[in-house]
């Protein structure tokens, strides 16, 4: 994502390295690629979002030193994400419902693989935007489900 100098925010281009090695060093030229599409089409840059991994934190600081003209910020929902997934691990009343929840995921998953031969949870990762969120979301909505469980 890159921030326009009027503060108007772009999804340029977004490309799929999964498949490389997760370095520093194949995360630049990308970055470059991007950078360089956008000054070949005359649109000044003002600021690039990018991955809150560790070989974008590396690519970050490397790439402020050889362009000061930009801002290289990490992705603030990853940042979010992560400050709640802190939250959930220091809190004892949130750690407990964690447990709680696993428990009655596997409950729910049984109870829909019987009814419709298949089940959907989720679980929580601390690097998957939302998850923490989507996680309890999906308890509440399946709440009538677990509680017919507990019949069981």
């Amino acid at each position: 994502m890159i921030i326009l100098p009027s503060g108007e925010t772009l999804i340029w281009k977004a490309v799929d390295i999964s498949n490389q090695r997760g370095r520093a060093i194949d995360v630049i030229p990308k970055i470059e690629e991007i950078l360089n599409d956008l000054k070949d089409q005359s649109i000044k840059v003002a600021a690039l979002v990018s991955d809150s991994a560790a070989a974008y934190a590396s690519a970050r600081q490397q790439l402020r030193l050889k362009y000061p003209q930009y801002v290289f910020l990490p992705c603030f929902a990853h940042q979010c994400n992560l400050a709640v997934g802190e939250i959930f691990k220091e809190s004892s009343i949130l750690k407990n419902a964690s447990t709680n929840a696993i428990y009655f995921i596997g409950k729910l998953r049984n109870i829909q693989r019987e009814l419709y031969s298949k089940y959907y949870a989720i679980i929580t990762s601390d690097t998957r935007w939302n998850s923490y969120y989507e996680c309890y979301l999906s308890l509440i909505r399946t709440k009538q489900a677990l509680r017919v469980s507990e019949i069981y």
